[in-house]
């Protein structure tokens, strides 16, 4: 993200170097090197708040807090920073990174409503592991197996929900042979040998072959 950043800063430089804000340019890119090096940090002058990247600035110092001291009120200070900048790219990187933190500490509260629409494979790991542990299960099922399904190494998130189905007796022998088999077909015997420990084992044995 800060090198994403310093990048855009010194496209913006280069492309109107006579511009006034070569200076607030210059401010940028020292406040993000503090960001990066956990720096103590002066407040923002006014023309680094008016600065075309400052979102980038701000966004990065969430991120950084989000890592370092996960809590409450920034919890609070994240969703309004992301509900005014929600189709833009910089909300992008700190979703995530927020989405994440939220699930590690079990915030569900706050996580299932905001995630519904997440694609990032830990997470949606992370959003049925909030749905079991909130007892939303009506349909988990379903939903676990169109990950479970998919032929790649599970993230370490859906562990918890994958042995809620084995526990549900919904993982069947032709389900896990059948999942197997997919990655064998697809040239991936690590993927398999880890697949077949749901296999039965008169069923497992050509597949060991």
């Amino acid at each position: 993200m800060v090198a994403v950043a310093l990048t855009l800063a010194s496209l913006v430089t280069r492309a109107a170097p006579a511009e006034p804000d070569t200076a607030a340019g210059q401010e940028f890119v020292a406040a993000m090197q503090r960001v990066r090096q956990h720096s103590p940090e002066p407040p923002d002058s006014p023309a680094l708040e008016a600065y075309v990247l400052h979102d980038y600035l701000v966004a990065a110092r969430l991120r950084r807090d989000v890592q370092s001291n996960p809590n409450d009120a920034l919890d609070a200070t994240v969703d309004e920073f992301l509900k005014g900048h929600a189709t833009q790219p910089v909300a992008r990187p700190l979703r995530r990174e927020w989405l994440a933190s939220l699930a590690d500490r079990k915030r569900w509260d706050w996580f299932l409503p905001r995630s519904g629409d997440v694609t990032d494979a830990s997470l949606v790991c992370d959003r049925l592991a909030g749905r079991l542990a909130t007892g939303d299960t009506a349909t988990l099922a379903q939903d676990a197996f169109v990950r479970w399904n998919i032929i790649q190494k599970p993230p370490d998130e859906c562990a918890q929900v994958f042995a809620w189905l084995r526990s549900q007796g919904a993982v069947t022998p032709d389900l896990a042979e059948a999942r197997t088999r997919g990655a064998l077909a697809a040239d991936n015997p690590r993927l398999a040998h880890e697949f077949i420990t749901d296999v039965p084992a008169p069923r497992s044995a050509p597949l060991l072959q």
